[in-house]
């Protein structure tokens, strides 16, 4: 009795040198050997490996997306608080409450928006004077930047992301008046380069001042 002629198959021969079985995938994928495996779509998931249903998930999958936006979706342990450091609202999902889980599934960070610096200090005269001291070095718009920023003059990087650092070197206005006032008129908003002054003193020490003007 002929034999399919398909190695390890031995099925008996049906036309042309091949089994009933391989004759088929022959005929209907020109492969005797075609994987019909390769026809059943799976989940998108990653390491998921269940058959696909809708919308590229397979079942599980596409229910907690229907539910959730979320095919990874996991239903949080009961009692347990929101990772995201002194959060104490219940986890939602991915270690997140309800709020810090939708702003990293929106941003990719569930801290956006939080990282303000709180200190109660926003209407204070040392904060007016630490924002108008990074306008006019930075916004071309000002009136003045032709003066701060037109000139090169920068804030340096940590009076620049911080209030709280610019408020440590500088202290209280010590007196109503007082200005912030750079030491070398053509150096940067600095600690070593400010200190706080009358308003004479500050305009006595600009570059405009021909009594301070250094020779070209």
């Amino acid at each position: 009795m002929n034999i399919c002629k398909v190695e390890g198959c031995t099925l008996p021969n049906h036309t042309r040198g091949l089994c009933q079985y391989h004759q088929y995938r022959f005929q209907r994928y020109g492969d005797p050997l075609y994987d019909t495996t390769k026809l059943v779509r799976i989940c998108k998931v990653e390491g998921c490996n269940n058959k696909h249903k809708t919308r590229g998930f397979c079942g599980k999958h596409y229910v907690r997306w229907v539910k959730h936006k979320d095919p990874l979706y996991t239903p949080p342990k009961k009692n347990k608080a929101c990772s995201v450091k002194r959060c104490s609202e219940k986890v939602h999902c991915k270690g997140f409450c309800k709020k810090h889980y939708d702003k990293w599934l929106r941003h990719g960070d569930p801290l956006i928006g939080e990282t303000r610096e709180k200190h109660g200090m926003s209407h204070s005269f040392e904060y007016m004077i630490w924002a108008s001291m990074k306008y006019r070095c930075s916004n071309i718009n000002d009136s003045h930047y032709h003066r701060y920023g037109g000139r090169g003059i920068t804030v340096c990087d940590k009076w620049e992301s911080s209030f709280l650092a610019f408020y440590k070197d500088m202290g209280d206005k010590p007196f109503s008046e007082a200005q912030i006032d750079r030491i070398d008129n053509d150096g940067n908003y600095e600690p070593n380069n400010c200190h706080w002054a009358t308003p004479k003193e500050n305009v006595n020490n600009r570059s405009i001042s021909k009594k301070n003007r250094k020779p070209l």
